[in-house]
């Protein structure tokens, strides 16, 4: 995990850093801990959701993935996602 969270962060850009973090997340289940460590490498508020909501498909511990939502800044932004993740669980 650390040599692909290494490789998000040397990522310059911030739609590069959104694909990096995006090909990391598929190459295999991760933890909700680690999608939240990629996810404060992304900068801006509209990749951190379009990431949270992406990765959640290869999170292996659904159940705690409510506690991304602390992640964001804006509550219009923490409802929409916590309206996701009830939607896909």
């Amino acid at each position: 995990f650390n040599s692909n969270l290494k490789l998000v962060k040397e990522t310059n850009f911030s739609d590069n850093k959104l694909k990096m973090a995006e090909n990391v997340c598929r190459n295999g289940c991760m933890s909700t801990i680690q999608i939240k460590t990629i996810t404060s490498e992304l900068r801006f508020q509209n990749d951190r959701i379009s990431y949270l909501k992406y990765a959640m498909t290869y999170c292996f511990d659904k159940e705690n993935y409510h506690n991304t939502v602390d992640l964001l800044s804006f509550e219009d932004d923490k409802i929409e996602l916590l309206s996701y993740i009830n939607s896909h669980r």
